[in-house]
């Protein structure tokens, strides 16, 4: 995948994009690539899961550890082998979640997002959300409660994917607080519902 390379195993410099040298035939390590990159997507909020889903498959039957357990395979070949894999089982998990394949974006654009601060009117409103749902045992007012979370949510991820379609990172960095927000709350919505994420 990588080029301008030094072969692990041989030495020899890789000038081309490639996922083995061509000189010696052995896996190269994908370390530091962008995740992007590694499942061949373009830089994105929004993304095709049908073509993730389809290269992951592909990564897989390329880099799976069990292909380098023959005797011919060389320990450091086996061990780039297994690191490929769990960088690719890595990014796969952070770009198939919206919230994780936001926050590495904004990442990749040097938002510091540890910075970002919680909006008052956020932080007053969840007090209100959880002394609701700490005082209150009656289900509807709690599925109310949930469906209320869940459209600000729906919401909050169709504004997070204009924002960064118009590279607005600043804001699309306070949206995705918002969502942390509203992501942690629904949970506990769920929790005391005895719900399960497939059943809301």
């Amino acid at each position: 995948m990588k080029k301008n390379l030094s072969c692990p195993h041989c030495a020899h410099i890789i000038e081309e994009d490639s996922d083995f040298c061509p000189k010696c035939n052995k896996v190269l390590p994908i370390e530091g690539e962008n995740y992007f990159t590694i499942f061949g997507l373009s830089e994105g909020f929004d993304i095709n899961i049908k073509q993730l889903d389809s290269a992951l498959f592909k990564l897989q039957m390329m880099f799976h550890p069990d292909k380098f357990i023959n005797p011919n395979s060389l320990p450091a070949e086996k061990a780039i082998s297994f690191n490929n894999s769990s960088i690719i089982n890595q990014a796969y998990k952070t770009l198939k979640t919206p919230l994780q394949r936001a926050e590495y974006l904004l990442k990749l654009m040097k938002i510091n997002i540890d910075e970002k601060e919680v909006p008052q009117k956020l932080l007053f409103e969840s007090l209100e959300w959880r002394e609701t749902l700490e005082e209150s045992d009656n289900k509807d007012t709690m599925r109310q409660l949930l469906d209320d979370i869940l459209l600000r949510e729906h919401e909050a991820y169709k504004l997070l994917g204009e924002y960064f379609r118009k590279k607005l990172y600043n804001q699309a960095s306070s949206i995705y607080i918002e969502l942390k927000f509203y992501i942690r709350f629904k949970q506990e919505i769920i929790n005391k519902l005895n719900l399960t994420n497939e059943t809301i």
